[in-house]
């Protein structure tokens, strides 16, 4: 039967559905009493959520008893039904229809979210989210640390409609960033991170991180379209990995004053005396030193060049005889000239090496 046909069904024939009618037939009848009888159908009902045993039904007898009050009844299952769901869908009705207020909810979620399963911390979070269950930030940020993927992604999603970011969920964020084994989830605390907070703070916290580590973040800030200063890149100074050198260079924002140029000189010299290298970090090596020298080319005046290390400037100047395009301009074009000036300068500057 559907349910219009159990409603239309006396009270007797209803109450035998509950226990003798298939399943959706036992669904219906409870509600159908329920409208019929209100409070006065509690017994029938708390006999039959003692007999049920598809956890299925018991829920949909929750929900009803719920309705009608009996919050006694409801609160006995959130704490005892064998069946995890079960008890999900009567904490989430504990937290309705709690009497004594908010911080009395507040304070019952958090026990059974400490103290119950997965699913009931995951159905409690639904609660949070729909703005029944006002969860304590540190609550939440103690939940972004579970062992629990999914109650990590719902903290963080909890997280991310808070209104402002305190300093302490900042730290929280960073710390998931360094710490997250999930891929997607790590993605979306980096994302959360830029949006809330400066991807300067974030780059100074993952300063000694593992080099993949470092290179995803920063290759998430510039795929945000955030480029940083020097001096806010300064704190990955130190690191040689060659996958974190080719991230620095694709976030810096140009022109590169004298302390970034002195540091991509230093580190192009550097790589320059490496005879040899093996695997991938033969190419990342090669990508830096072409991305810098490319970088250093524009950044070179006269004002700047005492900063280029002799290695980086004769560098420079093999790139410059490389590139075939300059014996293509005119004598009287104004980049050719731009450039023989720019070829003229690196030159002096290697000759004043040899001439001490």
């Amino acid at each position: 039967m559907d349910w219009r046909e159990v409603a239309s069904l006396g009270e007797p024939e209803q109450r035998a559905l509950l226990t003798s009618g298939d399943p959706a037939e036992r669904v219906w009848s409870c509600w159908a009493l329920a409208l019929r009888l209100g409070r006065d159908a509690l017994g029938d009902l708390a006999d039959d959520f003692d007999l049920e045993a598809l956890p299925g039904i018991r829920c949909q007898l929750l929900v009803v008893i719920a309705g009608l009050g009996a919050r006694d009844l409801v609160r006995m299952a959130a704490l005892d039904d064998p069946d995890a769901t079960v008890r999900a869908t009567a904490c989430q009705y504990v937290v309705r229809t709690e009497s004594a207020g908010v911080d009395a909810a507040v304070e019952f979620a958090l026990d059974r979210m400490r103290r119950d399963v997965p699913r009931v911390r995951h159905a409690l979070f639904e609660e949070a989210q729909s703005g029944r269950l006002p969860l304590p930030d540190s609550a939440v940020l103690e939940f972004l640390t579970n062992v629990d993927l999914e109650t990590r992604q719902l903290a963080l999603q909890s997280l991310a409609a808070m209104p402002r970011a305190t300093a302490e969920i900042l730290d929280a964020l960073a710390a998931r960033v360094l710490g997250e084994p999930d891929s997607l989830l790590r993605h979306d605390c980096i994302t959360l991170y830029l949006r809330v907070g400066s991807a300067a703070d974030l780059v100074a916290a993952i300063r000694t991180a593992t080099a993949d580590r470092v290179s995803e973040v920063i290759e998430a800030i510039r795929k945000a379209g955030i480029a940083l200063r020097w001096v806010e890149l300064y704190p990955l100074a130190t690191r040689p990995e060659p996958d974190i050198l080719v991230a620095i260079l694709s976030c810096l924002s140009e022109p590169i004053g004298p302390d970034a140029i002195h540091w991509i000189s230093g580190r192009v010299a550097a790589s320059l005396e490496v005879a040899d290298i093996a695997g991938p970090n033969r190419s990342l090596l090669w990508t830096f030193r072409r991305t810098a020298l490319a970088m250093l080319h524009g950044a070179v005046t006269p004002e700047t060049i005492h900063l280029v290390d002799r290695s980086t400037a004769e560098a420079l100047l093999d790139e410059m005889d490389l590139d075939e395009g300059y014996a293509e301009y005119e004598d009287d074009d104004a980049e050719a000239a731009a450039g023989r000036a720019k070829r003229e300068l690196l030159a002096k500057h290697v000759a004043s090496f040899r001439a001490v």
